[in-house]
């Protein structure tokens, strides 16, 4: 069975055809246009794209650096004994006032990371009394 596989054409990559194309026509002696007004523009967005590219891997870069601050601080809060992502949350936030990034979700994502690491066991406990019984996910560290 034949698979085809399509690579995905950028910006970028159209700018470079098109200047490929522009060298073609100059070689052609096509009179009437102007081809290093077109290489230029051409040149200048494949720098902006590149200048743009460069500031995105950048940011990706800092709030991966921010990221793995939370992590950090939702290791230090968590014990040997078994916590709902309630009180590890509460426990975070207790610890960190100051840490605007510290919400629910993230701080359940970074325990979720922390699982798949095998750094946290991931469980399950029953709360409440009879008839209002329900079951709740629980964390711990792994204790070596």
């Amino acid at each position: 069975m034949n698979t085809i596989t399509t690579e995905k054409i950028t910006k970028k990559m159209r700018f470079e055809a098109l200047q490929d194309l522009i060298g073609v026509a100059e070689e052609m002696n096509i009179e009437g246009f102007n081809f290093a007004e077109l290489n230029a523009f051409c040149m200048n967005e494949i720098e902006l794209l590149d200048r743009k590219s460069a500031k995105a891997k950048e940011r990706a870069a800092k709030a991966k650096e921010e990221t793995d601050d939370l992590k950090d601080m939702v290791y230090d809060v968590l014990t040997p004994e078994f916590m709902t992502k309630d009180e590890v949350v509460e426990a975070v936030q207790k610890a960190h006032p100051d840490y605007e990034k510290a919400t629910a979700g993230r701080i359940v994502n970074r325990l979720a990371t922390l699982v798949r690491e095998d750094v946290v066991e991931k469980g399950t406990a029953t709360i409440g009394e009879t008839g209002a019984k329900h079951k709740v996910v629980v964390y711990r560290l792994i204790v070596e």
